[in-house]
């Protein structure tokens, strides 16, 4: 984190601009009102594009580029090969701003005005999910509002303060309301590999060795064949009012029938037609679906290495609170399409912001600094 600091510490007026901005973005992404949407996006763009150029203008090119994001870079690459039309070129452009993004902010010098901003994201998203859920609907997206809010809530935890507690009892209410399962699964996953990681090597091994026994038991049992059944289906839309998967395992048998052998190792190209497959205006329902549909297993194989580099890293450096909300957004990419497409702020969040352990340095600094009791 020694790129720059001259630079960032004499602007941290504009820094704070460019994060309120940037988090406020990831909260109305998810917004019903397309103009509003768009000014999101389009600050979101320019506040980024603004941020690389100062970075070129200042010579940060002199950086050693970790494994994380050689792997990044060489998505984007083959992003830019498998593109199939113009809108796949414009995938291409964005995963690309997304990389520069992330190696720009890799080397911000972190400062409390920072804390400040993303904080402003934080309240301005629980105004905001106050606002759908008790006086009129603003979103949507249910999903985006369980999203923020598991982003929100590990914000607001790592504080370690009452009135942050607070806050993130909030954010968990506003999780639940939002009936947004894959958030919750993802915050309990995240935390069981955190708990995991933290035991000594020999109970670590166990615990997988465990975890994979009691997955292959959970298929044998015939019980992953019951919750996949019509009876399951019915029961679940008989107490919830709608199904337990939401339809997504059509939409991906859908795609993967439409696909031949070639297409799984090289993809169906950036820019595919999914409506015209799924016979809807539905997406894929998965980041993962979508990767290896689009950009196939190569594609998918440069996207688990960034991620799995980038958990090792957070882990290595005690980076806990990003270490757990990282793993939590990689799981619930089972059900959403977020982290690379679709989503350009929480995408940015993830790579940018999580893969720098931004929580963690945020809490470190104030330790280092007096502010705050370890």
């Amino acid at each position: 984190m020694s790129y720059q600091t001259n630079f960032y510490s004499s602007s941290n007026v504009i820094v704070l601009l460019i994060l309120s901005f940037l988090t406020i973005a990831i909260s109305l992404v998810g917004l019903s009102y397309e103009p509003i949407v768009a000014l999101a996006r389009g600050m979101t763009y320019s506040l980024t594009g603004f941020l690389i150029l100062c970075y070129l203008y200042k010579g940060g090119l002199n950086v050693k580029i970790e494994k994380s994001l050689f792997f990044f870079f060489l998505l984007v690459c083959w992003v830019g090969v498998r593109a199939k039309n113009i809108y796949g070129l414009g995938l291409f452009l964005q995963t690309l701003l997304l990389f520069l993004s992330t190696f720009v902010l890799r080397n911000l010098n972190f400062s409390f005005k920072v804390d400040k901003a993303i904080l402003i994201g934080a309240f301005f998203y629980t105004l905001m999910a106050f606002t759908h859920f008790f006086i009129t609907p603003i979103f949507g997206n249910s999903n985006y509002i369980g999203v923020c809010g598991l982003i929100f809530l590990v914000i607001f935890f790592s504080k370690q303060t009452k009135i942050f507690y607070l806050f993130s009892l909030v954010c968990l209410a506003f999780i639940i309301l939002s009936g947004t399962r894959s958030a919750i699964l993802g915050l309990v996953v995240g935390y069981f590999l955190f708990k995991i990681f933290n035991l000594q090597k020999v109970l670590r091994y166990l615990s997988f060795l465990l975890l994979i026994i009691i997955i292959i038991l959970f298929f044998k049992s015939g019980f992953y064949d019951y919750l996949n059944s019509d009876d399951f289906a019915q029961l679940v839309i008989d107490k919830t009012g709608k199904r337990l998967e939401s339809g997504r395992f059509e939409i991906w048998e859908l795609i993967f029938s439409n696909m031949s052998f070639s297409n799984y190792i090289v993809g169906l190209g950036g820019g595919t037609d999914y409506e015209a497959i799924i016979g809807s205006k539905l997406s894929a329902h998965s980041g993962y679906v979508y990767i290896i549909s689009s950009y196939g297993i190569v594609g998918l194989f440069l996207f688990a290495m960034a991620s799995i580099f980038s958990i090792i890293r957070l882990f290595k450096k005690g980076y806990y609170f990003s270490f757990l909300l990282f793993v939590a957004l990689l799981f619930r990419e089972f059900f959403e399409v977020t982290l690379l497409h679709n989503s350009f702020p929480i995408a940015l969040f993830f790579w940018a912001f999580l893969s720098n352990g931004y929580l963690d340095q945020l809490r470190l600094s104030r330790l280092s600094s007096g502010t705050v009791k370890d």
